[in-house]
Order: structure tokens, then C-alpha cells, then sequence
């Protein structure tokens, strides 16, 4: 199913992988499970997931060396690694941020820190949401300052779709501003570059060249203010194209 979100696990303890399968359980993510590095590495090329936990102890290719094969990668580099520990020790820590992880966990990896840590990443929350397919005006400001008026589409309380000719990279961070139809509200937040539609391989052929964003910390008077503008229009809950 294209856009599902695709959680890679690599770890040879089988308590963990069982435990992060159940946190995962009713999330609707596809679980893609490795026992090696080597495993992991070709998935990791495979399935392009929207998150890695990866054990940095991995028998044969290790944790730490698939990261960096990762990372080193131009067509692989944006997707998040996690790597865990069984402890923490300096040279450990070193080590990993070497190998150039996004994150670091240390076991037992408890259910809030497990989402809290998927959360900065991928959108398990909003897959189902409403969404507006009309088209909103938005201003957005790049990492460099500059402001850019666009086109918007897609929109949900998790995020929209912004028409750009050069989207920006995987995990970029920026500010945008629009008003909701015939609404006073104005919302104003952070947003991260989620996915990207270029041109020459767009992932959505029927959307223009542009980026999706997810909301960064949205305030919860603003989600309640997006849900009641999608009702308002009779906007059923669907699944992401």
C-alpha cells in the first residue's frame, strides 16, 4: 500500500522485537522484522521504511556499520535510524553518534519513550484523519529566513501538502501560516518536511511538484479548530492515497 507507515526492526533479542511488536500492535504499521545487519540493510533498500530500530550489537554487518552504510547513502540517507543499546557507556555513545544515528536508546525500552521517540519521526496518529483535498493560500518560512507564499492541499489536523517547484529535505523544519476557509482562525506553526513529490519521481503522480509536512506540537485549539472545519464540510475520514 503506498504511504503506509513501515517500521524496520533489527535485533536478535526476541523480547524486544516482541515487545515493540505489541507496542505497535494497534497502530496500523507494517512491522518489517530482521535478525542481521545484512538482513536489515537490504530491507532498509528494499522497503525505504519510515523508521529503523536497529540494535548497534548486530551479529555479522553490525548495527553500527549498517547505520553508517545508511547514512552514507544519498537515496537512503533521510531515513531515521535508531539505535539501541543494552548500556550506555561512553564509547558506546561515541560510537554511535559516529556512525551517524539519528537516535539513541538504551534497554528496556519502555512504551512512552518507544513513541515519543517514533513520534519526532513518522505520524502514527493521523493516518486515518480527516483531509481536506480543496486548495488553501499558505505562507511558510524556508530554514534560511526567507518567506514563500504557495499553494496548499491535503490538509488535516496532522498536516497538508505544500506546491513548491524545489522541495526541501526530508526532516527540513519550517514555519507556516494560513487561514482556514471562511474561518477567522489563523494558525501558525512548525512543520517538518515528511515526504517529498519531485518531479522527476514523484511518489503521488497526481499531486504537483511539492512536499508533505507534519505539524510540529500543533496546540490542541487548533486541532479542534481543523476537525471542526473538515465536519463542518462533511469531510469522511480516508486513508492517505
Amino acid at each position: 500500500m503506498e504511504n503506509e507507515i513501515k517500521v524496520l526492526l533489527a535485533d536478535q533479542d526476541q523480547v524486544f522485537l516482541e515487545l515493540v511488536k505489541i507496542y505497535l500492535k494497534k497502530t496500523g504499521a507494517r512491522i518489517i522484522a530482521c535478525n542481521s545487519g545484512e538482513e536489515a540493510l537490504s530491507a532498509i533498500r528494499h522497503e525505504k521504511p519510515g523508521i529503523v530500530f536497529m540494535s548497534a550489537a548486530l551479529h555479522g554487518l553490525s548495527g553500527l556499520k549498517c547505520c553508517e552504510t545508511v547514512k552514507n547513502d544519498p537515496l537512503l540517507e533521510m531515513i531515521p535510524i535508531v539505535l539501541t543499546l543494552t548500556s550506555g557507556s561512553m564509547e558506546q555513545l561515541e560510537a554511535c553518534n559516529q556512525a551517524g544515528c539519528d537516535e539513541i536508546l538504551r534497554k528496556p525500552v519502555d512504551r512512552h519513550t518507544f513513541f515519543s521517540t517514533v513520534k519526532k519521526y513518522v505520524d502514527l496518529d493521523k493516518r486515518n484523519a480527516p483531509r481536506f483535498k480543496g486548495k488553501l493560500d499558505v505562507r511558510f518560512t524556508l530554514p534560511d529566513g526567507s518567506a514563500v507564499a504557495s499553494g496548499a492541499y491535503d490538509i488535516s489536523t496532522g498536516g497538508l501538502f505544500l506546491e513548491i517547484s524545489n522541495p526541501l529535505p526530508v526532516s527540513s523544519v519550517i514555519s507556516v501560516n494560513f487561514v482556514l476557509p471562511a474561518s477567522d482562525t489563523e494558525i501558525e506553526c512548525a512543520a517538518r518536511v515528511a515526504w517529498t513529490n519531485n518531479p522527476d519521481s514523484p511518489a503521488k503522480p497526481a499531486f504537483p511538484s511539492g512536499m508533505g509536512i507534519s505539524f510540529v506540537d500543533l496546540p490542541q485549539e487548533w486541532v479542534t479548530a481543523i476537525m471542526d472545519f473538515l465536519h463542518d464540510r462533511n469531510i469522511a475520514p480516508m486513508f492517505k492515497d
